[in-house]
């Protein structure tokens, strides 16, 4: 794991946005199951974007990335709908990019 500003909880999974800004959210899931189920990237308990992920197979994985403007103190994370098990370890990861900073 590289957290640089110790912005990102691991036993939470939930990241902290240090500064006003335009951050880049990706992530890239390795499902435990074949089926249908969607990945949310949530902003302060809310979904701010969604993945559908469509008769996935085992073996495949999928990923996706969205830029957000975030204020400092926004807190972001991802979740999959119930019965959407995923891979942990270097099979999943979550990341979080500000590039533009508006402090």
């Amino acid at each position: 794991m590289y957290d640089v500003g110790q912005d990102f909880d691991v036993t939470s999974g939930v990241f902290v946005a240090p500064h006003n800004g335009v951050y880049v959210f990706s992530y890239q899931i390795f499902p435990k199951f074949m089926g249908s189920f969607v990945v949310d990237l949530y902003k302060n308990g809310r979904v701010a974007t969604r993945m559908h992920v469509t008769d996935m197979k085992v073996g495949p994985s999928d990923a996706t990335a969205v830029a957000e403007h975030a204020r400092a103190g926004d807190r972001y994370w991802i979740q999959a709908s119930k019965g959407g098990e995923l891979h942990g370890g270097p099979y999943s990861f979550f990341s979080a990019t500000l590039v533009a900073d508006e402090d």
